[in-house]
């Protein structure tokens, strides 16, 4: 039973990382889809609305957060992984 058991330890903690790597992964791709809409937002809407630049830069910038914050959490679960081996 309690070899069971370990077993069953050992493969989430196998499992678990590269998964969490997919989910954050995917997650940085939307990232990087909504940067690319805010762009798109500033070529459309500035020559309209002069204002609308300041308001998507700031943002784009929170997004940049987001990208950053996510991508040092990738690291993190990459250094798990291979920590784990």
């Amino acid at each position: 039973m309690l070899d069971t058991i370990k077993a069953v330890i050992a493969k989430i903690l196998t499992v678990l990382p590269n998964t969490l790597m997919g989910i954050l992964g995917v997650a940085q791709a939307i990232v990087k889809f909504l940067k690319e809409v805010c762009t798109l937002a500033i070529d459309i809407l500035s020559p309209v609305i002069p204002d609308v630049e300041a308001v998507v830069l700031f943002v784009r910038e929170k997004i940049n957060i987001l990208d950053s914050w996510l991508e040092k959490l990738k690291e993190l679960v990459d250094k798990i992984n291979d920590f784990l081996g």
